[in-house]
């Protein structure tokens, strides 16, 4: 597989790595939730432009995905049915495959192709929490959780989302203050963390997904 020149010489001090929340990302799942993914031979042709913006168009049948980027670049990625076990055992759902053969949900556009995780960590892509101090995660957790819970700079203020337990939100409170607890945390200046990787990016062990689908 080749490396970035950057990595192959081992210059990697001024080598910027891609964080995986700034990549553009496809998730087979959320497609299958949207019934874009058909299991019968149809083609179906969607203009994402609107959906997700770097992606002008999707082409899918129930064993590839062809892919439009708007700076013109098209990739065709395989899909794989899984067969489930457990709960809603018989049922299937699709993965695609990566150039590597590697079968995953989510699929990231990272040095002009879409990659599997495992692809794109060998080409230096990096979470935020990886890329900051131990100071810059703290500060990281807390405007995450923060905006879990509807906060964002200058707009609204942390309030109880809908349909939440107050339970559940209490908690959360009390998790949100340990993680302050040091004033500190509250304030970080760091290049790479911007709003998109700022963006929650779990659910905290809540059932209820206020969170809208981007």
């Amino acid at each position: 597989m080749p490396m970035p020149w950057q990595l192959r010489r081992g210059e990697r001090r001024n080598f910027k790595r891609p964080l995986f929340e700034e990549l553009l990302c496809l998730d087979a799942r959320w497609l299958a939730r949207k019934k874009l993914i058909l299991k019968d031979g149809s083609t179906r042709r969607y203009d994402f432009s609107f959906v997700i913006p770097p992606i002008a168009a999707l082409t899918l049948t129930n064993r590839t995905a062809k892919i439009l980027t708007r700076d013109g670049r098209e990739h065709t990625v395989a899909i794989h049915w899984q067969h489930n076990g457990g709960i809603g055992y018989g049922s299937i759902r699709p993965m695609f495959v990566c150039q590597c053969g590697y079968r995953a949900f989510r699929l990231f556009d990272c040095f002009g192709a879409f990659r599997c995780h495992s692809c794109a960590a060998a080409f230096g892509a990096r979470y935020a929490s990886q890329q900051v101090s131990r100071k810059g995660r703290k500060y990281l957790q807390s405007q995450r959780l923060r905006r879990f819970l509807g906060e964002y700079p200058s707009l609204s203020t942390i309030r109880k989302p809908l349909f939440m337990h107050r339970k559940t939100y209490s908690g959360l409170l009390t998790k949100l203050r340990h993680i302050e607890a040091n004033a500190g945390s509250r304030k970080y200046k760091g290049k790479r963390l911007t709003e998109r990787t700022l963006k929650p990016n779990n659910m905290y062990q809540v059932e209820v997904a206020h969170i809208a689908d981007v």
